[in-house]
């Protein structure tokens, strides 16, 4: 026996069996519409006095429409529904339609005040987007795409509340 190895060594012969392939990593998953679980729409008002400031958030999921009127972060008004695959199809859509991509950071000065809109839209509790489009100084920065024709198909599948205090 020692013999035999010997002479496999000395012939370059091994019984090492081969090493398998390294097997490929999956690929990576880019979310698809219908793994999208959530699209939010966030408009944020300018610094002006409490009786005048006004953001809105839209959420539209498979389980609910909420419209979320608030003032500097107090609640003013509220709208809910419930949400269906049908209403969230539509929100998925009005966001692929708008194209948004996100711009290199700008390197203008800041600009103080201004208003801002944002899109969130989320795969589970992922974040599959997320920017915002800031309008100051009649500048605008930070996202690309089609943000008055989303917000309007956003706010039209939401119930809107109504806020008294205007």
């Amino acid at each position: 026996m020692l013999h035999a190895l010997i002479l496999a060594c000395a012939s370059g012969t091994t019984t090492t069996p081969p090493l398998a392939p390294t097997p490929e990593p999956p690929p990576t998953q880019q979310a698809t519409p219908a793994a999208l679980s959530s699209v939010e729409y966030h408009f944020q008002d300018a610094s002006v006095p409490p009786p005048y400031h006004r953001s809105i958030t839209i959420r539209v999921s498979l389980d609910s429409v909420d419209y979320v009127i608030d003032s500097y972060g107090d609640v003013v008004a509220e709208a809910h529904a419930p949400g269906s695959q049908a209403t969230l199809d539509q929100a998925i859509a009005a966001y692929q339609a708008a194209g948004f991509a996100l711009l290199p950071p700008s390197t203008e000065p800041e600009c103080t005040g201004g208003t801002s809109q944002s899109v969130k839209v989320k795969q589970g509790s992922l974040i599959a987007f997320s920017g915002t489009l800031s309008d100051c100084g009649a500048s605008e920065t930070g996202l690309t795409g089609d943000m008055k024709g989303f917000a309007q198909a956003i706010k039209a599948l939401a119930p809107e509340p109504t806020d008294p205090s205007l």
